[in-house]
């Protein structure tokens, strides 16, 4: 599958097409009209041509100060966050409306050995009733189900 030829390359076949015309043109008197038409359309290319280039030169340094405004805006930033965050304090509420989050405040709960131990103690005793509630229940199964054996009644 062919590519269709960029712009330089037809302006470059344009281009050899009128130089080599130009010299034969007394032989086809008919296609002068259309040789000076040309002409003038070569004209245009290469005026576009050399606009295209300068205007991409500036584009790259267009990008280029972009990029750097950009870097210059994340430095000022931090700094005044970090200014901010020293005058109001790490989790005052006023730095949101600068747009910045204030700190949460972090609520650790620090148990004492006494009651931690009592916490303990509620675990267990929970964990043994729920073990003897297991049991109850697997007797309770057994006596029901012994009784229908010696019954001679089906368990339910």
């Amino acid at each position: 599958m062919a590519f269709t030829p960029r712009f330089k390359e037809k302006i470059v076949k344009l281009d050899n097409l009128h130089s080599n015309l130009t010299p034969r043109l007394q032989e086809f008197p008919h296609l002068a009209k259309d040789h000076a038409a040309l002409e003038s359309l070569l004209a245009t290319a290469h005026e576009l041509e050399s606009r295209q280039e300068s205007v991409q030169g500036e584009l790259r340094r267009i990008n280029q100060q972009r990029t750097e405004l950009e870097k210059q805006g994340r430095d000022l930033r931090s700094r005044l966050a970090a200014g901010l965050r020293s005058a109001l304090g790490l989790d005052n509420a006023e730095l949101a409306q600068f747009g910045f989050q204030p700190r949460q405040p972090v609520q650790r709960r620090f148990e004492s050995k006494r009651d931690k131990a009592e916490r303990l103690a509620r675990e267990a005793a929970k964990a043994a009733a729920e073990v003897q509630a297991e049991l109850a229940l697997r007797a309770a199964r057994e006596a029901k189900a012994r009784a229908a054996v010696t019954t001679g009644s089906e368990p339910a």
